[in-house]
């Protein structure tokens, strides 16, 4: 009877972990440009990548660690990855979604659940990119021929926690030249 059962609540998993991957991954992180690797300790977790391209071209990526583990830990990627998904396929504009994410997430998420997130907008057209680090580690902007690493630091609380009047959306701008690399992470690394 217990190995049914856990028979049974694999096979719910492994379906339940396919539909969250089809929300999830429903963007461009399989590109050319992109190495993302995600090593969950469970079928669940809390960290999730996203990335898509806008319709002006502009490439737009996220990365995010939810508290806690597990299911519970996963459960805010689905309305995370559609509010980014639809509002980044519309147009707009990164602090637009920024908005729309975390106002999604504070109205959905218990009081003790958030976000840990770095957004990023890379306009190649510009050589220009925008980024918001609410929670996660400092990041790294590698620059091209000099090696030099520029941090990504966080200056903004996760998302979900501050409701739509309190939330901070202002971004950072940096100036990008060709062969300049970014490495994001989360404090799972």
């Amino acid at each position: 009877q217990i190995a049914e059962n856990n028979r049974r609540l694999l096979r719910e998993q492994e379906v339940a972990k396919d539909v969250f991957d089809r929300v999830t991954h429903s963007g461009c992180l399989n590109a050319d440009n992109i190495q993302a690797s995600i090593s969950p300790m469970a079928i669940f977790n809390g960290d999730i990548a996203l990335a898509g391209v806008s319709p002006s071209g502009n490439f737009c990526l996220m990365l995010g660690d939810f508290t806690g583990h597990g299911l519970n830990a996963a459960i805010g990627a689905m309305p995370l990855a559609q509010t980014f998904y639809e509002m980044l396929g519309k147009g707009f504009l990164l602090t637009d979604i920024l908005r729309g994410v975390n106002l999604k997430l504070y109205d959905v998420l218990p009081t003790d659940m958030f976000c840990c997130a770095i957004f990023v907008e890379i306009n190649y057209r510009e050589g220009t990119m925008l980024v918001w680090n609410g929670g996660l580690p400092d990041c790294q902007l590698l620059r091209a021929g000099t090696g030099l690493c520029q941090p990504l630091r966080s200056s903004h609380l996760p998302l979900g926690i501050r409701p739509e009047h309190q939330f901070d959306d202002r971004v950072e701008s940096y100036k990008l030249s060709p062969g300049d690399r970014l490495l994001l992470w989360t404090d799972g690394i």
